[in-house]
């Protein structure tokens, strides 16, 4: 009768996060944050840059008050992704100070 018996067993146990574990964890949340960044600025930059086309149409009009609240507009879109980006910073720094506690 054929042994029922395996071959040899590896017994080592999960690697305890080293320099390397945490090398690599710090690389990615550094990665996701900018993936972040890129996506706010893009979206944000796009919408921008559609206000400015519609301002320089204003302009060529010679309408002032469209001017006016086209500029309102823009300094809205640019409080939002200035928010937006202070946010993603934020998550960012946490995510930082909590593999800090992790890898010291």
């Amino acid at each position: 009768m054929a042994s029922l018996t395996r071959g040899p067993r590896n017994n080592r146990s999960a690697p305890v996060p080293g320099e390397s574990a945490c090398s690599s964890q710090y690389a990615y949340a550094e990665s996701v944050h900018q993936y972040y960044l890129d996506s706010i600025s893009s979206s944000y930059d796009s919408t921008i840059a559609y206000y400015e086309s519609l301002k320089q149409a204003a302009l060529e009009h010679r309408d002032g008050m469209e001017m006016i609240r086209i500029d309102e507009d823009i300094a809205r879109v640019e409080a939002e992704r200035d928010l937006a980006i202070n946010t993603e910073n934020s998550r960012y720094a946490s995510d930082r100070a909590y593999l800090d506690t992790l890898c010291k």
